[in-house]
């Protein structure tokens, strides 16, 4: 059960079942990047690449 406060004091639960996979994000170059590789590429203004997560093994979560 995550809980979380904003807005001044609203308070909102989360339940995570416990089949809920866990993702952390490491640096890494160019290389990370096959041909198939689940990509997720979040945009600037202009459409320029800022930020591309590649999957290892599974899809980006987001």
């Amino acid at each position: 059960m995550l809980t979380l406060t904003y807005d001044g004091g609203k308070i909102f639960r989360i339940t995570v079942p416990p089949t809920a996979l866990i993702t952390r994000f490491e640096v890494a170059d160019r290389s990370a990047v096959a041909i198939g590789s689940a990509v997720f590429i979040k945009t600037d203004p202009g459409d320029r690449a800022a930020l591309v997560t590649v999957g290892k093994g599974i899809t980006p979560p987001m």
